[in-house]
Formats: structure tokens, C-alpha cells, sequence
């Protein structure tokens, strides 16, 4: 059982500004899914620039961290308390979670938690994300305001 309203760790020099819970928590890896942000394609007018910004919609870029967390307002997403009980349990883990369908390795985001300090805009804030070394699994954080790229997703509760 995971308590999501436990207080997750915190990186050094920053503070949780965001938290959401969704109570106790049983664990259940097939009730987790990735989600995988729309992408935004800019259209002009001229022909290049439009295949230009098609080429780089399907190499990933074009939306932030931060575009998918509106993106995920209404969704259930997974916060670091959870990513802290992975952590400590990590043969729970899914080897499915180690990378995409690609076989890029997967940076999977847990963005019920968002951190920051509280001076600071949203351009500031970060999120942390489970990944897999090639060893074990490992976790550390990014700034929201970073492009996404096709092997970054975000965790939510289907």
C-alpha cells in the first residue's frame, strides 16, 4: 500500500509546490499507463516551413513539460511518493518500463508532484522521472520548461 499524501522526497534546494494525492494506493503496474503528449505542429504558409515543423513533431519536439501538465489537468496522475515506493521496491517494476516500443530507454515523469522554490515562475519548475541505467532503476529530475522527446512520458492511472 502507498500512502500518496505522504510527503515524497524532496531534491536538495527546492520545494514541493504541487502535490496531488489520490489516497492509498495499491500497487498494480497494469493500472499505471504512459501517457504520450500531443504534439503541436505549427503551420505556415510556406512549404518548407511546414515540413520542417512536421519533421520535427515526429522527432519529438514541440511540447514541454509544462504543456503536459496542462495536458493532464483532468487526468489522474502518478506523484513522486509513488516513484519513492518504486525506488525502494524495484522489483515491482515492469521490465516493460526499461525503454519504447524503439528500444529507446523510457524517462517516465511524475508529474503529480511538481517541485520549485517558491520565488521562482513555472519556467522553474521541475519534476522527477523514473529511469533504468542499464543496471537498475534510478530517478533524478528536469526542468517542465525542457522539449519532450518521443521516449519521454508521464505516468497517469487509467
Amino acid at each position: 500500500m502507498i500512502d500518496t499524501a505522504t510527503t515524497p522526497f524532496i531534491p536538495d534546494g527546492l520545494g514541493v509546490v504541487a502535490h496531488r494525492t489520490n489516497g492509498p494506493l495499491v500497487w498494480d503496474a497494469e493500472k499505471i499507463v504512459f501517457y504520450e503528449p500531443e504534439r503541436r505542429i505549427q503551420v505556415t504558409t510556406e512549404n518548407d516551413e511546414a515540413f520542417r515543423s512536421v519533421i520535427s513533431v515526429a522527432a519529438g519536439e514541440g511540447v514541454d513539460g509544462l504543456d503536459v501538465v496542462e495536458q493532464l489537468k483532468d487526468k489522474v496522475t502518478v506523484n513522486a511518493s509513488v516513484l519513492d515506493f518504486l525506488i525502494k521496491h524495484q522489483e515491482l517494476i515492469p521490465d516493460s518500463w526499461k525503454a519504447n516500443e524503439e528500444g529507446v530507454p523510457l524517462h517516465i515523469y511524475f508529474l503529480g508532484t511538481i517541485y520549485g522554490k517558491p520565488d521562482e515562475t513555472s519556467e522553474n519548475y521541475c519534476a522527477c522521472y523514473l529511469y533504468w541505467n542499464g543496471k537498475y532503476w534510478d530517478w533524478s529530475y528536469s526542468m517542465l520548461v525542457y522539449t519532450w522527446d518521443s521516449a519521454t512520458v508521464a505516468a497517469i492511472i487509467k
